[in-house]
């Protein structure tokens, strides 16, 4: 498993909102069975294989089973004092962190996914940040993946737009930002597709799906 980047090439974070409280679910989403682990262990690998520089999880402090079980990977938690409000709050607290840490330039990526993606993968990551690459500086999109045409996570923006999360309004998301920004889509097949978990009909959807791909 390998987190490793070389020094001629640009910098990609990760920020990983995981301070939900899944009232949807009446159960943690994220601690769920996935592929022998739970859902954010199996997400945090695939971020890990992927060739991301750092990758910072936004927990709850006081959601036990989860941090400890995140704190034994090679990856920052990020804990607040105050829990996030929401998944734009959480985002803020890592990308404070990485400023603080990482002083990123504008021209670096940084990844917005949510926490509850258990088919996220290294190839798709790595993907998307082959296509970055290929881009110039000057031109630091939004890096989107389309999957069968449908836009989908994860999302890869540059750190000069994370800088504008402050200044977004208590009704606005980061997707406003997303939206207002120039954006280069990188297509994939719908059968790709990385679904989040809202209700347990979206898990039982998914592992449906996850039984018929390996029967």
């Amino acid at each position: 498993m390998s987190n490793f980047i070389s020094d001629d090439q640009r910098p990609t974070f990760a920020i990983v909102p995981a301070a939900g409280r899944s009232r949807r679910m009446g159960q943690s989403k994220l601690l769920l069975p996935w592929r022998g682990t739970t859902v954010i262990e199996h997400v945090i690998e695939a971020w890990l294989r992927s060739r991301v520089t750092q990758v910072v999880v936004v927990a709850r402090r006081d959601d036990l089973e989860l941090t400890r079980r995140v704190a034994r990977q090679p990856v920052v938690l990020v804990t607040p004092e105050q829990d996030p409000l929401d998944m734009k709050a959480s985002i803020q607290h890592g990308i404070e962190y990485l400023t603080r840490t990482a002083n990123p330039r504008a021209s670096d990526g940084c990844f917005i996914a949510p926490a509850d993606l258990p088919r996220l993968s290294a190839a798709v990551i790595d993907r998307l940040i082959d296509a970055r690459a290929a881009l110039s500086d000057s031109m630091c999109p939004v890096v989107l993946p389309y999957f069968g045409g449908q836009r989908g996570h994860p999302g890869l923006l540059p750190w000069s737009l994370l800088m504008q999360v402050p200044k977004l309004s208590d009704r606005q998301g980061v997707n406003a930002l997303v939206d207002q920004h120039s954006q280069f889509n990188v297509l994939f097949d719908f059968g790709e597709y990385i679904g989040d978990i809202d209700t347990m009909e979206d898990y039982q959807r998914l592992l449906d799906e996850e039984t018929r791909g390996s029967s």
